[in-house]
């Protein structure tokens, strides 16, 4: 079987070898300018590239050729930060799939075949190390032996001299193989000693055994190199030993190609990759089912890695320097504040031992002197907190308490001086948990963006097209074009009102992948209301047909130069103009649908009062109507089994969707109405729904209605009660007229409440001390953190000059305090200049997840702010916010973590 490999990007097509295309169309890691980008793209900009170019560092340590093996997960968030030219000046040849197993040598580049070190970039998943091993004894059993670098110029010779201190290195096994390799594995983003552990064991076991598995193993591939002891260890995930992509066939591999690796020839490590820029303005962590691994099973360590991305912001890409204020809703984001203060706490004390043992003085204790201010905590909605705030100062899970937090920083930034810096540093981090808002998520977003998602699936920067859909559009336009329409056929076939039924008809097994890479039509597209797109599209073909008719006056060969570069412009735009037209009219089709309004009309029904019955509250009547899609999900599973269904009708995740819509703002359903549902589509669908269910009710989203709750059971589910007084409080529901010109634009009416809570941080000098009410209607606490800027660095003389002082050395203390806090208040790292208007840069960071509607809410706000339509509270300049989010999480994304396997 032919080994998989694949560029970094999303490949418009595929070869016949299984292998993707090794070209990009569009490096995303660009200079910065500050006269084209804003603050929030020039931030997006500075953090690309610091951990681009950790990554080419950390390739650029190890000599000669490399051979990479990448999750493929992981591959779309690498491709934003690197493409295949970069890493082919660092001796990647090629990038194969972890998941592609056995890797064929006859696909493998002969460089990258005899190459001395083998790459692996995973996550620190227990799941990854049995396939690590099986690829480790296959490369060693069926690969040249490998070429040492003849010296350490053996780079190629494209690559650019280093001429500062590397970012990141990747430390190399002490010894080599039998065939003359290292191998390097390397966990992203942190280390996992338990899993270093583990695959040390694992290789040792495997080599003690080698002789005896040579003598047994015949041709058949039942046989393993794992030991027995490795077997019973991941007995409970036996399903997932190769989990990528992997058959029975591509395991088929007889002992005489492997040979088994010792542990001395392994060095397992990690890269801290921490955020991948997605987007000109989004920044993500790359955290698949960050919501059900915390709510649903209760896993702290992730809110452990968001809160060291946190601290790596500061300390690496702000020199140090602090986010002064720190915003949390939600128990998740709760527990990244106590994984932040306690960090905070802990490296201030190894400081001060520092500075006690450079002076001589002995350590008394462990407190924190009596002239350090710690920093301002405080708990909005105390009701939420099991004690009064004081009794969290200690508590068992470190708790940011007012008493006994540090004052002092993190200390002096690490690492070189000429390190990318963030341009603009940030005045405030908003942490925003995915369960005190599950409506945002749960609602339609009418973006071009959103619907193309909903519709047809997008995955990183591509969408999977029906074929016949592009076939039969390309009959259309054929045909329009002999009736002399010509350019202006995009509009027609788009806004049409009479768009044949059968456009609405898709194959799901015949798909073809389209890149949206580098598309800057879709780049303009994508956040438009879904009314909106056909008359862009129209601009855009008149404005191309404008151009064709200007050669027609070319007279000279100065003129035809200077047109030629826009002509090239112009007919690139015009094939992405035809592939766009194609997927506005399939849009358009299935949004005129009868069965997609009616669903519309549903959701429109529960968010207005709850329910779809005659009162407008959940009875009777809604539950024959949830029993009508169930049955409607039914026929479209069966339709799409058989090879073509209706991209219009009802599936599982529609029904899902509106059933833990209706469940959230009610507050739970009522057992006789939610046990029939449950029981129907069990029936329908089959038993595995019932781990669905399971899920969907420990994580707040589908659950049985309580007679009464109170604190945060009831914000968990909300309640009909509590959701009027925070649809009319939050203004969320607006009239048709004034949401173009709102947030609520994204969602035809309804602004996502995570926004406008952003939205009410700054209306009022109290920020949300004026909105108690609300915060109590939600899932909790709400905290506001002020943390210090860190003390410069005195010198040991003048430390003990102070200390003879006594009291005059401790005001002198405060004053550094007071006038370093001041002196990093807003603005950028670098000053600017007199006339300059610095933007106040806001970061919102999702926990568990940010929906479409709401990446489209944080753009119209940013264009609000830079228009000055909100009113400011700050005079030197204006509010930008930043997306900062664990993934993109939309509907279906959502609902099949539910019933997958957290990995």
């Amino acid at each position: 079987m032919a080994s998989t490999a694949f560029s970094l990007n999303i490949p418009q097509d595929t070869a016949d070898d299984g292998s993707l295309p090794n070209k990009r169309q569009q490096d995303p890691v660009i200079p910065p300018d500050s006269g084209l980008l804003s603050a929030v793209e020039e931030t997006c900009v500075a953090v690309g590239s610091h951990y681009r170019r950790k990554l080419l560092d950390a390739l650029s340590g190890i000599e000669g050729h490399k051979l990479l093996l990448l999750e493929e997960s992981l591959a779309a968030a690498v491709s934003c930060l690197v493409d295949a030219a970069a890493l082919q000046q660092h001796g990647v040849e090629r990038c194969f799939a972890l998941g592609a197993f056995p890797l064929s040598v006859s696909s493998v580049p002969s460089q990258t075949a005899l190459a001395p070190t083998v790459l692996f970039l995973c996550r620190p998943r227990l799941s990854r190390l049995p396939l690590i091993i099986r690829h480790m004894a296959q490369i060693e059993g069926s690969f040249p032996q490998a070429q040492a670098p003849a010296s350490a110029h053996a780079e190629s010779s494209n690559c650019p001299p280093a001429a500062e201190e590397a970012l990141w290195s990747f430390p190399l096994p002490p010894a080599t193989s039998k065939s003359g390799r290292r191998y390097v594995v390397a966990f992203i983003p942190n280390p996992s000693e338990f899993l270093a552990g583990e695959l040390r064991r694992l290789l040792s076991s495997s080599t003690a055994q080698q002789s005896a598995a040579e003598d047994s193993a015949s041709s058949s591939s039942s046989s393993s190199l794992i030991p027995a002891a490795a077997a019973s260890l991941i007995s409970n995930i036996s399903s997932t030993l190769l989990p990528l992509g992997s058959t029975p066939s591509t395991t088929a591999t007889s002992h005489a190609s492997l040979r088994s690796v010792s542990s001395d020839c392994v060095l397992v490590t990690h890269c801290p990759l921490r955020l991948f820029p997605v987007e000109k303005d989004l920044l993500s962590l790359e955290i698949p089912n960050f919501f059900r691994a915390f709510h649903g099973q209760g896993d702290p360590t992730l809110c452990k890695q968001v809160a060291d991305t946190v601290v790596s912001l500061q300390e690496e890409l702000q020199q140090g320097v602090l986010i002064p204020n720190l915003r949390c809703i939600g128990s998740a984001a709760k527990s990244v504040a106590d994984f932040l203060i306690r960090r905070r706490r802990e490296q201030q004390q190894q400081r001060l031992q520092l500075e006690e043992a450079s002076l001589g003085v002995a350590a008394a204790g462990t407190g924190l002197p009596a002239d350090l201010v710690p920093p301002v905590h405080s708990v909005l909605d105390v009701t939420d907190l099991e004690g009064p705030p004081t009794a969290q100062a200690n508590g068992p899970q470190g708790a940011p308490g007012a008493i006994g937090a540090p004052a002092l920083g993190m200390g002096p930034p690490r690492g070189p001086p000429g390190r990318p810096v963030m341009p603009h540093k940030a005045d405030m981090l908003v942490v925003f948990d995915r369960r005190a808002d599950l409506v945002t998520p749960l609602c339609t977003t009418f973006t071009y963006e959103g619907l193309l998602d909903s519709m047809l699936g997008m995955d990183g920067s591509g969408i999977e097209v029906p074929k016949h859909l592009l076939q039969q559009q390309q009959q259309q336009q054929q045909q329009q074009h002999h009736l002399g329409s010509k350019a202006s056929a995009s509009e027609a076939s788009f806004s049409s009102g009479g768009v044949e039924r059968d456009l609405v008809m898709i194959e799901p097994a015949r798909r073809q992948r389209v890149s949206l890479v580098g598309d800057s039509l879709y780049a303009a597209l994508k956040n438009l209301h879904q009314s909106e797109v056909g008359g862009a599209l129209h601009r855009v073909a008149s404005d191309i047909q404008q151009t064709y008719r200007e050669k027609e006056s070319l007279r000279t060969i100065a003129d035809i130069s200077s047109f030629m570069p826009k002509f090239k412009a112009k007919q690139q735009e015009h094939s992405s103009l035809s592939l766009h037209v194609k997927l506005a009219s399939f849009v358009s089709a299935v949004a005129k649908h009868p069965a997609y309004h009616h669903r519309l009309c549903i959701e429109d029904q529960i968010l207005q009062g709850g329910g779809t019955g005659p009162s407008g509250t959940f009875g009777a009547c809604s539950v024959e109507m949830f029993e009508a899609l169930i049955d409607e999900s039914a026929a479209t599973e069966a339709a799409a089994a058989s090879g073509c269904c209706s991209a219009a009708a009802a599936t599982l995740d529609d029904v899902y969707r509106l059933m833990c819509l209706a469940s959230v703002i009610n507050g739970g359903l009522k057992a006789k109405y939610l046990e029939p549902l449950l029981r129907s589509v069990v029936q329908q669908h089959g038993l595995p729904e019932l781990r669905r269910i399971a899920a969907l009710h420990k994580v707040g989203l589908l659950r049985e209605q309580q007679a009464q709750r109170s604190g945060k059971a009831a914000a968990s589910g909300m309640g009909l009660q509590r959701w009027k007084l925070i649809k009319d409080k939050c203004r969320l529901m607006v009239e048709e007229d004034q949401a173009a010109r709102d947030i609520a634009y994204a969602c035809s009416g309804y602004a996502p409440l995570s926004i406008r809570l952003l939205q009410l941080l700054h209306e009022s000098p109290l920020g949300w001390r004026a909105i108690p009410d609300i915060l109590n209607s939600l899932w909790g606490p709400a905290m506001e953190i002020r943390q210090q800027q860190p003390l410069p660095k005195v010198p040991q003389q003048q430390q003990q000059q102070q200390q003879h002082r006594g009291g005059e050395g401790k005001a002198s203390a405060g004053a550094l305090a007071a006038s370093n806090t001041s002196s990093h208040t807003s603005g950028p790292l670098v000053p600017p200049g007199p006339s300059a208007v610095a933007p106040v840069l806001i970061l919102m960071l999702f926990l568990g997840g940010v929906s479409h509607s709401e990446i489209a809410a944080v753009r119209r706000l940013n264009e609000i702010e830079r228009k000055g339509g909100v009113k400011s509270e700050q005079p030197e300049g204006y509010r930008q916010y930043l997306i900062l989010t664990t993934e993109i999480l939309t509907p279906r994304k959502l609902f099949k973590g539910m019933i997958n396997d957290v990995d």
